[in-house]
């Protein structure tokens, strides 16, 4: 009679070890651990009749000693619960199935204790493997894997112990999504991330599945179990699930396991090993099977799978990193928290914050677990800071916009009915001479109401009394103010952080740089064309002509040279390149601050006016517009990406967002567009060229059908923020 313990037994794996032990008939059960579903483990307990069960809610356990007060049955709780069951002293098997990390401890305590481990926990290997596989060796214990795939890998070994590994074949699915690219994953719900089309698992490890990150948390966990390293590990999707995994050898040879999507095949396997016993249910019939499909798994899709082989390379606590944010990112999911698409962001943003510890020990293991968790519930508060921060900068953008509207209309003699700050219900206004100035309750920009859409009144300082060149003045001081207010942030963030000139920091080889003798130290003084004052103009200049052939001015010891440069495809980065890298900044002094704070806003302006003239030759689609939703998302990113380094760098990426968004506001507004400021300066210009005004009604027809055009391309730019964010 082999008597064993079963960890997480309510959950899918531990209910179909409970089906072997009941078809079987030769399998004691001493020990259960689950986590709160008492009804099913009363249930268990009634039919198996365990001595021990632990239950890791306190409440739970309460009433289940209620429920089973009955029965000759001790119960226990939390983590010492599951480590009492675990080193029971006649359990010779201990099969591990509780979801997460917390399997970690009783494993290592039931290794201690000297007992096997049939293992379905991936998480306890992935995280702690550089502990657990060492102190399995040193207690002469075995470590038996229950996934299908591991199993597998370990079945196709036996009998091979003297022969080496050329590489491990680790088969998937694919899961629901296989195919599909990251635009089709943008609407995922909860119920089509649990469609796996083979194989009935529980919650979690089904939307680990569809993500491809239980097959990357199987890549690590193989190259613990084989000793093997993570790039020895190749993913083959399998769409039938018919090759569980297979063991290429050194010679050539392939060995692989198959059979039926029925994981009680490797639970039994792993309980009666090295023995193979007779399990009930359907064969496989290669008659009707027809044909079996091999493909590569979509990395650039199922960016998990890359994260994690990423993950896997480095080691330390980066791996404990890499399953902590994903279990945490997967139950929001399920909570219907956050979308499908962000699991995979969480994952890569906590990895990308986390400090690598080469070797951590147990308690370091666990305190990583904790940061990350704490790091991703923070992103909740943080996108709340996030949020405030956009408004706040957009808010001020408009309101210096209005400003200026202000401040050129008062300078005129132009009565203003009223300036505001803030859109909505006011919350405070005060009249002076003349003129409401008001907060309103929603922080979002301004206006300044002068009446300019009104029939002349007998006041002299009416809108459209005053001179035409003195409306032009007012109307122009918008966008004008705009550029005013761009480049003084450009000033302050060039002497906070200096400025990118133009200088070639390295040249590399087999581009048409290298090709055409262009040398590091060597400055870009133009290109196609266009003059260069710093080098992000180089970089977006070879964004906006992807793989177009470019001549190129450049200054080698003082003389200039010119080359024609053809660009090269970068297979791994995907885009044309012509192989130049900019170095770091150079400190700006006052007269460079100011020098570079007007090239900034010229490199800014430039790059809206390119971005117009792509969208107008259709190299940039309506979706790929962003609106005010898409100003909120790219501020919170930015904060959040930038707020691990501190509040100088968080301040220099407000700055540089500020700029950005000035001077597009100033450019957008100068468009000569009905209802836009640009707009109603065509029809002044007309009017001075004319020295005759527009009929009122006549230029109002043309605004509002302008403002009609502007509303629906408004909602278009709104949804596509929308799409690409939310869903």
């Amino acid at each position: 009679m082999k008597k064993i313990a079963i960890l997480g037994s309510t959950g899918s794996i531990g209910t179909q070890t409970l089906e072997v032990v009941r078809e079987n008939g030769d399998i004691e059960v001493l020990g259960l651990a689950a986590g709160s579903n008492i009804s099913l483990l009363e249930e268990q307990i009634r039919e198996f009749q365990p001595k021990l069960v632990a239950v890791w809610d306190e409440k739970k356990a309460a009433e289940l000693k209620i429920k089973v007060q009955d029965l000759d049955v001790k119960i226990v709780t939390g983590m010492d619960g599951l480590i009492e069951v675990s080193v029971m002293e006649e359990v010779e098997i201990l099969l591990t199935a509780v979801v997460g990390m917390i399997g970690i401890r009783p494993t290592v305590e039931a290794i201690k204790a000297g007992k096997d481990i049939a293992l379905a926990n991936k998480e306890t290997l992935v995280t702690a493997g550089h502990i657990i596989m060492p102190l399995a060796k040193e207690m002469g214990v075995s470590i038996l894997p229950v996934d299908s795939e591991h199993s597998a890998i370990f079945q196709s070994l036996q009998g091979n112990k003297m022969n080496s590994i050329h590489k491990i074949l680790l088969t998937a699915s694919g899961g629901p999504f296989r195919g599909k690219k990251q635009e089709d994953l943008l609407n995922i719900q909860v119920e089509d991330a649990l469609k796996h089309p083979n194989w009935a698992m529980g919650r979690k490890i089904t939307i680990d599945s569809s993500t491809m990150v239980n097959k990357g948390l199987e890549v690590i966990e193989a190259k613990w179990l084989f000793g093997v390293e993570v790039d020895k590990v190749q993913v083959v999707v399998q769409p039938q699930s018919v090759i569980h995994s297979m063991v290429e050898y050194e010679d050539g040879a392939i060995i692989a396991q198959l059979g039926t999507p029925d994981m009680k095949l490797p639970i039994q396997y792993a309980l009666y090993y090295p023995k193979r016993r007779y399990l009930p249910g359907d064969r496989l019939d290669f008659w009707s099977m027809g044909k079996l499909d091999f493909e590569k798994p979509d990395m650039d899709t199922f960016y998990g799978l890359a994260l994690a082989y990423e993950a896997g390379r480095t080691g330390g606590s980066l791996p404990t990193v890499f399953n902590a944010a994903n279990e945490m990112a997967v139950g929001q999911f399920l909570n219907r928290e956050i979308k499908y698409l962000e699991i995979i962001e969480i994952i890569e943003d906590c990895m990308r914050a986390h400090k690598n510890i080469e070797n951590p020990t147990l308690d370091q293991i666990l305190e990583t677990e904790a940061e990350t968790y704490a790091r991703i519930k923070s992103r909740r508060e943080s996108l709340d800071l996030g949020i405030i921060f956009a408004i706040l900068i957009f808010s001020f953008i408009v309101f210096f916009h209005e400003l200026g509207h202000f401040t050129l209309a008062k300078l005129n003699g132009i009565d203003v009915q009223e300036f505001a700050i803030g859109m909505g219900p006011t919350l405070f206004s005060k009249e002076y001479k003349g003129t409401v100035y008001a907060v309103h309750l929603l922080p979002i920009g301004g206006f300044c109401a002068m009446g300019e859409d009104d029939e002349e009144t007998e006041s002299p300082g009416n809108f459209n009394k005053k001179s035409v060149w003195a409306r032009i003045s007012v109307i122009a001081a918008g966008p004008i103010f705009n550029f005013i207010m761009a480049f003084v942030l450009a000033v302050i963030l060039t002497a906070m952080v200096g400025y990118d000139k133009p200088v070639i920091s390295s040249v590399e080889e087999g581009y048409s740089a290298a090709e055409a003798g262009i040398q590091e130290g060597d400055t870009i003084v133009r290109m196609g064309g266009k003059k260069i004052n710093v080098f992000r103009e180089i970089t977006y200049y070879n964004q906006f002509h992807q793989g177009e052939t470019v001549k190129v001015t450049y200054l080698h010891d003082g003389e200039k040279h010119t080359a024609t440069l053809v660009p090269k495809m970068d297979d791994e980065l995907g885009y044309y390149r012509i192989g130049i890298s900019g170095g770091g900044n150079t400190k700006a002094n006052a007269w460079t601050s100011v020098q570079y704070g007007a090239y900034e806003v010229k490199f800014w302006v430039c790059t809206t006016f390119e971005s117009l003239k792509q969208l107008m030759t259709g190299k940039v689609g309506v979706k790929q517009l962003s609106g005010p939703v898409g100003i909120v998302n790219m501020v919170d990113t930015t904060y959040n990406e930038s707020k691990s380094y501190g509040v100088f760098i968080v301040i220099a990426q407000f700055l540089n967002i500020g700029i950005l968004l000035s001077a597009n506001l100033g450019v957008m507004n100068l468009l000569p567009l009905p209802a836009l400021d640009g707009g109603r300066l065509v029809f002044l210009l007309i009017e001075a060229i004319r020295r005759k005004r527009i009929p009122p009604e006549k230029e109002g027809y043309v605004h509002l059908a302008g403002m009609a055009l502007l509303m629906i391309l408004m909602v278009v730019v709104m949804y596509n923020d929308i799409a690409r964010i939310f869903f």
